[in-house]
């Protein structure tokens, strides 16, 4: 399930567990989910490399961090705060950051962007 949190800056994802409580989906599960679904997709998109990275802090789980470079994606660490974490992950093409609290996002870079576009319209034309 899905919610925004009480000032509506963020998604809250949580499931209920059958006892009836409410568990919710920590940032590194929150990251590692959106990681691992971009890269098997850039996997589909074969034909242009593409430079993905993640960002976290020191307060990240350390197996989360784990995870992620077992599937062979670049973990870069930063200060805390939103501010060091955008920063970092704008020099990627795809650059994901999600702090243990939930708030992150996914930067995605003009030029990917284009590329992806082009992208599209090849795979549109082929199908005609």
């Amino acid at each position: 399930c899905a919610s925004l949190d009480g000032d509506a800056d963020r998604i809250v994802y949580f499931h209920v567990l059958p006892t009836g409580h409410i568990s919710l989906v920590d940032g590194d599960k929150i990251l590692s989910l959106f990681a691992l679904f971009i890269k098997e997709q850039l996997n589909l998109l074969a034909g242009h490399p593409v430079k993905l990275g993640v960002v976290q802090t020191a307060y990240a789980n350390g197996a989360s961090t784990d995870y992620l470079k077992k599937l062979g994606l670049e973990v870069l660490f930063t200060k805390t705060g939103v501010k060091y974490l955008h920063e970092r992950a704008s020099e990627y093409d795809i650059g994901i950051y999600f702090e243990a609290n939930g708030h992150g996002t996914i930067l995605f870079s003009e030029e990917f962007l284009r590329w992806l576009e082009v992208r599209r319209s090849e795979l549109a034309s082929t199908k005609a």
